[in-house]
């Protein structure tokens, strides 16, 4: 394998080694992590054909990258090293891109450039926004130069909010993400295993050879100590025969100093051997550990279920063409809070009010036709829709009933003599108090809608109003009037098995500033309003209406709809045991600030 001869899916085998070594890097700093597509991997590719065509062997080729960017009508930067002629192999290659990346990460003095480009910390005028949150990120790798001359490798980063430039692309660029193929590990730790226990195997056999000649040293110095006490007591002896005993004696210690110098080569060759089984089984052992590593599962093979009531529904008109996308309730979403330093009472907060899925999770409709069908005609559909991940996978279909609701259309009088008083809609939407977030704010779900179509002033009656099954109004004698244009209407509803009686009124809040226990003579709550009594529907400063009841100055009134005291007044949600929930939430957002777990406000460098 010759590098500048890559071929694509070795390009691309590159580009997601390359991400896989700084997306957590990216990530910590705030930054969207690099995804590889076959338009990155193109884009990295024309420009390492530009430096061939133009002979660039070293630095950056300027005019060249002007020139791919002019040619693919698409901005990008670029980081770019000298790369070793020597390498032959893929294992070579990303050796040498790993020593390329740190050196540019954490060597890359004095301005650091390669460092911010990588981890996407600069500002530019045609890569806006490239350390975005949201913004998708793309990377690509290519390899220019040959043998002769000089290699570089050239990393390519572009964005998704890239400036559009002028021209024609010669190819568009393909923004579909390669995801990186799982691999089955099983042959690989096997393998693994076996040259383990080859290594430990190898570690035996040394330590044993080791021991062997330590003994065989420790006996040849016994037999030189003897040697050499012999030839002193040789020495002290005068006489020929003792002299020869001498040089006798001097020939034994020769022969086995030389005896103790090959076995102690023999020990360090040993040691050597020794050491280097003993780095091998180091090195399996953390080979092994690193295919045993679990792999990431997607999002939606975490995520599979969907509760119709976290998908907020979509109000049109009759003959729209534009239909927004559904969105999903604020309530469900994961907050990213870090437990760890947080109280008992925080814990409590964020178990009940914590969502389903990732920040960043969208909804699109499944069948776009269908539902463009839908929005001709009015009424309430049931439509399927599937959740967009920000890891980029998708989930399956789901239907979600009544998601799509399509008021009619006003059409105008063809009588130009008679005009004609236009019809408006009222839409009710139904919802019940289900919990409460961490900083005390109440989470609702919607439990159903009506909609009802009249003429300004038209009263809707108590017995036109039919709420969802299972539920019944949080007041009674709720009315609601039609307005001078198309409207809607937030209308709080309790289970039926709610309690309704106030134990004797225990825990009903009282000021100083309400004596009286009902509404000035003739006022009366409409459409989630407090009115005067005169009829011109003049709303009564110092009242506001909570879950149907009208609420001044901190005390609650439970009131019918002609403004006089019910005869058994409701406790409100926030009422009684709720109101501990809802000051744990607040305190847990206090602590939330105290521990510095707001959310960073990520600015680009």
């Amino acid at each position: 394998m010759i590098p500048p001869h890559l071929t694509n899916q070795q390009r691309i085998e590159i580009s997601q080694f390359v991400i896989d070594l700084l997306n957590p890097l990216r990530e910590k700093i705030g930054a969207q992590p690099f995804v590889v597509s076959q338009g990155s991997v193109d884009l990295a590719q024309a420009v390492a054909d530009q430096y061939n065509a133009d002979h660039v062997y070293i630095g950056h080729n300027y005019q060249g990258l002007n020139k791919v960017e002019v040619a693919n009508a698409r901005a990008f930067r670029e980081a770019v090293e000298g790369l070793d002629t020597s390498i032959n192999n893929m294992d070579d290659l990303k050796a040498a891109i790993f020593s390329a990346i740190d050196d540019m990460i954490f060597h890359d003095t004095p301005d650091w450039g390669h460092a911010r480009t990588l981890l996407g910390l600069l500002n530019d005028a045609d890569l806006n926004n490239e350390s975005d949150g949201v913004t998708q990120s793309y990377l690509g790798m290519s390899v220019s130069g040959d043998a002769t001359n000089g290699m570089m490798i050239h990393f390519i980063p572009t964005y998704d909010d890239v400036d559009e430039l002028e021209g024609t692309p010669a190819h568009p660029f393909d923004k579909t993400v390669i995801k990186e193929a799982k691999q089955d590990n099983t042959a690989a730790i096997k393998a693994a295993q076996a040259k383990l226990d080859q290594a430990n195997t190898d570690v035996t056999n040394a330590q044993q050879s080791k021991k062997g000649a330590d003994e065989q040293l420790t006996q040849a110095q016994a037999e030189l100590a003897a040697a050499e006490q012999s030839l002193v007591a040789v020495k002290a002896s005068a006489s020929a025969k003792t002299a020869q005993r001498v040089s006798d004696a001097k020939g034994r210690v020769t022969d086995l100093q030389g005896q103790v110098t090959g076995l102690k080569g023999a020990i360090e060759k040993t040691n050597q051997t020794l050491a280097a089984a003993q780095a091998k089984l180091a090195q399996d052992n953390q080979q092994l550990a690193e295919l045993q590593k679990p792999q990431a599962q997607p999002d939606n093979e975490k995520y599979t279920n969907l509760d119709p009531s976290l998908v907020v529904k979509v109000n049109v008109t009759a003959g729209d063409t534009t239909i927004p996308a559904p969105t999903l309730a604020a309530g469900a979403y994961i907050k990213n809070t870090d437990n760890g330093t947080a109280s008992a009472a925080m814990f409590m907060v964020l178990a009940q009010t914590n969502g389903v899925y990732p920040e960043g999770t969208k909804v699109e409709w499944a069948d776009p036709a269908k539902v463009q069908k839908d929005a001709q005609t009015a009424g309430t559909y049931d439509e399927e829709v599937i959740l967009d991940f920000p890891d980029g996978t998708k989930s399956k279909a789901f239907n979600v009933p009544g998601v799509l609701v399509v008021a009619a259309k006003q059409t105008p009088s063809t009588d130009p003599t008679t005009p004609t008083e236009a019809n408006h809609t009222l839409t009710v939407h139904y919802f019940e108090t289900i919990g409460y977030a961490a900083d005390g704010r109440e989470i609702n779900k919607e439990v159903g809608s009506q909609t009802f179509t009249g003429k300004q002033g038209d009263v809707i009656s108590s017995d036109q109003i039919k709420v969802p099954a299972g539920y019944k109004l949080a007041m009674d004698g709720v009315t609601y009037t039609i307005g001078d244009k198309d409207s809607t209407l937030e209308q709080p509803v309790v289970s039926i098995e709610t309690p309704t009686g106030d134990h004797n009124n225990e825990n009903q809040p009282t000021t100083g500033n309400q004596t009286n226990g009902q509404l000035p003579a003739g006022a009366k709550v409409v459409n989630g309003q407090v009115v005067d009594a005169n009829g011109n529907g003049n709303v009564l400063a110092g009242w506001t209406v909570v879950n149907g009841q009208a609420v001044r100055n901190g005390s609650t009134v439970a009131v019918n709809a002609d403004g006089q005291t019910a005869p058994s007044a409701k406790r409100l949600p926030q009422t009684g045991s709720s109101d501990s929930l809802a000051l744990a939430g607040l305190g847990a957002a206090s602590l939330l600030g105290m521990f510095g777990l707001a959310g960073l406000n990520k600015k680009r460098g």
